[in-house]
């Protein structure tokens, strides 16, 4: 019976893992959190969007330069 199964506590093991993963998940982000406050320079949004920007740029010049047969 699969319901009775979702009442049963989970195993101890299971549970102590999920515990363990889930403190190294919130270590990393501290660690991130850290980092991007030591240096905003670094923001890893604005990166990624300059990038982007970058990119775009690129592909409207290629696409102007197709267009004007060059």
């Amino acid at each position: 019976n699969p319901t009775f199964n979702l009442l049963q506590p989970e195993p101890a093991a299971r549970s102590r893992a999920r515990q363990a993963y889930t403190m190294e998940l919130e270590a990393e982000v501290a660690k991130q959190t850290m980092e991007k406050k030591n240096s905003p320079t670094q923001d890893l949004c604005s990166g990624r969007k300059q990038t982007w920007q970058r990119l775009f740029k690129q592909l409207l010049q290629s696409c102007s330069r197709r267009s004007a047969g060059v």
